[in-house]
């Protein structure tokens, strides 16, 4: 299971009646000496096939036990190491306590920070207790490196509704590498992130995995509710994203920041409404200024926004020279029904509205359902350039799917009445996008799912970096496979026993089974010609 369970929930299903039956939750079973807080909630009824179903829980407040308390003794301010190791809850939150206390004797010299000071983390971590971040504010943010040296911290919960800076780290201006995070994150005020809630221009997220349901009103993402320049490289979101504005898989505002080689399976969210500028992405929910970057990224959860701007990898990107590169999405898009609207509503598979002439969007497809909004788009929902003129080549080398979208580009502000900017996209069908073909337009980020209809990606492209995820075991096992080639071909041609055969089988870097099947179907086809 994904997420540990925060609450028992006993379900009564009357098949065949209207049987209502009280359902009741005990807490004796807790140990001895453990302070925990209970609240019953009303009785819920939900109707359905098979009857009423009758929904009793009590929620159990995690353990404020003595055990609880905060371990700071690790560190010695009078004697000051380049490195420490922290193994047990009680650490971790001696580690947010250091950064977040104030007027402590050695604050002065700045150590607080833990700027130059790598935190070792050497065993997995699950947490007992509702999680303070650890840092703050520009003021009282963490500096230092933070190594996860490959663990999993479990279990982390906060609920705090009155509170900005929502996140594992609150404010983050140091790195944290290698690490793996679970649980959830629930606030009604602005930045939540699961890793950061903000980070800074200094910050550095990489190589982290997370799975953590993410809940927020404005800048909400899976690694960080904002990036303020800093980098998110090769990190994973699993969680699912839930916000009003400025909602993203991976980062909720990403402010001249730099997002590569991250990916978004889980579903993001948005509820509230907002400007034509505000947006809801796969990756980003907005990505702008001039060194705002999305490169050799992909987004797999479906994107179901009430904004006005909602896009596959971005919701919304502006200013000349930011860029997405190199990304795909296959996750549908579904925006608002028109008549929610005002005015907007932009829809993209890539991107919803790109909102300055100088945006690059270069080397992307698409093969996820765009749906309503006002103006929907296979790559984009609107592009609002001051010209219409091929040989600007900001916007160009992407592909979408045949279907999944009214036109290439939804409306186009400045193409003198056209009805979309198709020239600058391609229109493709479901053989053309997995051919070899299309890999090599794409560019060398891209590689063939070597698995086929069985693969990574269904068949369609996928990022160079993604064959790390097979490993090596997987791609030597193709060699060693056993398969039955000439009883294979036997079988073909005791159905099709006339005419002859000749030629030679090329075995490429595929997945040899498949691409067996494959060619006896292809043979089988043209013999019913």
């Amino acid at each position: 299971m994904r997420e540990k369970m925060k609450r028992k929930e006993l379900i009564c299903i009357c098949a065949a009646s209207l049987l209502m039956c009280n359902c009741v939750t005990a807490s004796s079973a807790f140990a001895a000496g453990d302070s925990f807080i209970e609240t019953e909630l009303p009785l819920l009824y939900e109707t359905g096939a098979l009857g009423v179903q009758t929904i009793q829980t009590a929620q159990v407040k995690k353990g404020d036990a003595k055990r609880g308390e905060p371990d700071t003794e690790w560190f010695d301010p009078e004697d000051q190491q380049k490195e420490y190791e922290i193994s047990t809850e009680q650490e971790l939150m001696g580690l947010a306590e250091l950064v977040n206390t104030k007027d402590v004797p050695w604050q002065a010299e700045g150590s607080y920070t833990f700027k130059g000071i790598t935190i070792k983390l050497m065993r997995d971590i699950e947490l007992t207790q509702f999680w303070t971040p650890i840092g703050t504010s520009d003021a009282r943010a963490f500096e230092g490196l933070f190594e996860g040296n490959g663990h999993t911290i479990s279990g982390i919960e906060i609920q705090d509704p009155n509170s900005d800076n929502l996140g594992l780290f609150g404010y983050l201006k140091g790195t944290v590498n290698n690490l793996n995070l679970q649980g959830s994150i629930d606030s009604r005020n602005s930045n939540a992130g699961g890793m950061a809630a903000v980070m800074a221009e200094t910050a550095l997220v990489e190589n982290c995995t997370i799975d953590v349901a993410v809940t927020g009103k404005e800048r909400v993402g899976g690694v960080a509710g904002t990036n303020h320049s800093g980098q998110i490289i090769n990190c994973h979101s699993y969680g699912d994203i839930e916000g009003d504005v400025k909602v993203g898989g991976i980062v909720g505002e990403n402010w001249n920041g730099t997002v590569r080689k991250c990916s978004n399976m889980g579903q993001v969210i948005s509820n509230g409404k907002g400007f034509g500028t505000y947006g809801t992405g796969g990756i980003a929910g907005r990505s702008v200024a001039v060194n705002a970057l999305i490169e050799e990224c992909f987004n797999q959860g479906n994107i179901l926004s009430s904004n006005e701007c909602a896009g596959g990898i971005a919701g919304y990107v502006n200013t000349n020279g930011a860029a997405i590169r190199n990304c795909y999405n296959t996750g549908d898009v579904l925006g608002p029904e028109s008549s929610a609207l005002s005015s907007y509503g932009y829809v993209g598979g890539i991107v919803g509205n790109i909102g300055e002439n100088g945006v690059i969007v270069k080397n992307c497809y698409n093969v996820g359902a765009v749906k309503n909004g006002k103006y929907a788009g296979g790559i984009a929902g609107n592009f609002a350039t001051d010209h219409y003129d091929k040989r600007d080549t900001s916007v160009r080398g992407n592909y979408y799917l045949v279907g999944s979208a009214p036109l290439a580009i939804g409306q186009v502000e400045g193409a003198k009445g056209k009805p979309g900017y198709d020239e600058r996209v391609e229109l493709r069908s479901v053989t053309d996008l997995k051919s070899a073909y299309m890999t090599s337009v794409l560019g060398s980020a891209f590689q063939p799912d070597i698995g086929g209809a069985h693969g990574l990606n269904n068949g369609f492209p996928v990022l160079e970096w993604q064959k790390e995820e097979l490993g090596t075991d997987y791609l030597e096992s193709l060699e060693t496979l056993d398969i039955p080639y000439t009883r294979q071909f036997q079988k073909f041609f005791q159905k099709y026993s006339y005419g002859t055969a000749s030629g030679k089988m090329v075995l490429q870097l595929f997945n040899p089974r498949m691409y067996m099947e494959q060619v006896l179907e292809s043979m089988e086809n043209f013999t019913k010609k």
